[in-house]
């Protein structure tokens, strides 16, 4: 039959068709075709899949796909006045303890999120001790995300993060005593999960729980509804705000250089200027103007 595929047969420009038909034709009544949202949806998808078989030696390379750019993401951060309202969070006194305790759970992995660089929720998941906090007090880790492309350039670039105050304390209270080669924050994972597919379904059932939690938390702060993808954006945006080399941000958050040639050639960060530019994420930079 024709119409069946192997995974191995999908190919750059099938790709782009099936992007292609996605933006002109839809079941939709009014018979425009898929947002960039949805597309975009699809196209991450497929590239998980995708992901997933080159990890399991299926196929051998992924190929290229272009994430269509949505609108809403332009809007998906928190102000840093918002974000320190999170912070200072407190709980009405007609919920119960449990939910208190939950509640203030959540916040502050939504916060450590911001303060890691705006990591995923994987890669603060898989993130483990290493030799960075004794010797330069900092945390590090490889984007999940970009793991296959480093496998295929040889370009694995390590994310450094500077423990400022405000992570210090985070970690003194959901971290796991230093160990090197252990896992930062085990409990998002748990035990039992041997597979990468498992592993993913234990990080959305966090995320899922964080989302439920911000939710109780942004209705009674009078916010928009925020989620963990929101924590990246918030990091981008507060640090650009601040007037940031965009350099410093796309080495930070774990962008690739692309074609900006030059950017191959710049060093890295030292630990104190990593340190100073963090520590402006919980300064409004609002209160400058």
């Amino acid at each position: 039959d024709a119409s069946i595929f192997l995974v191995r047969d999908v190919t750059e420009s099938m790709v782009k068709d099936w992007d292609e038909y996605m933006k002109n034709h839809s079941h939709r009544k009014d018979g425009k075709g898929c947002s960039a949202d949805t597309r975009s949806m699809y196209l991450r998808a497929l590239r998980s899949v995708l992901g997933e078989a080159q990890r399991r030696d299926i196929i051998r390379k992924i190929p290229k796909i272009d994430i269509p750019k949505g609108n809403r993401r332009e809007d998906n951060f928190v102000s840093v006045a918002d974000i320190i309202r999170l912070r200072d969070f407190t709980a009405p006194e007609e919920w119960s303890n449990e939910k208190k305790e939950t509640t203030r759970k959540y916040i502050d992995m939504w916060l450590c999120l911001y303060m890691l660089n705006g990591c995923n929720t994987i890669d603060m998941a898989k993130m483990v001790w290493s030799d960075a906090f004794k010797y330069e007090n900092e945390l590090t880790f490889i984007r999940s995300k970009t793991n296959s492309d480093n496998r295929e350039n040889g370009s694995t670039a390590t994310i450094r993060i500077p423990i400022i105050p405000e992570l210090a304390v985070m970690l003194d209270k959901y971290a796991s005593p230093y160990c090197e080669g252990k896992r930062i924050f085990p409990f998002i994972i748990g035990d039992n999960a041997p597979t990468e597919a498992q592993v993913a379904d234990r990080v959305h059932d966090f995320n899922a729980r964080m989302r439920n939690a911000l939710k109780d938390v942004c209705e009674v702060l009078r916010m928009r509804p925020i989620t963990a993808q929101y924590a990246r954006n918030s990091f981008t945006t507060t640090l650009t705000h601040h007037g940031i080399s965009d350099v410093y941000i796309d080495q930070a958050v774990g962008h690739s250089a692309g074609n900006k040639v030059l950017r191959g050639y710049q060093g890295k960060f030292s630990p104190k200027k990593r340190y100073k530019f963090n520590t402006l994420l919980f300064i409004d930079p609002e209160d400058d103007e």
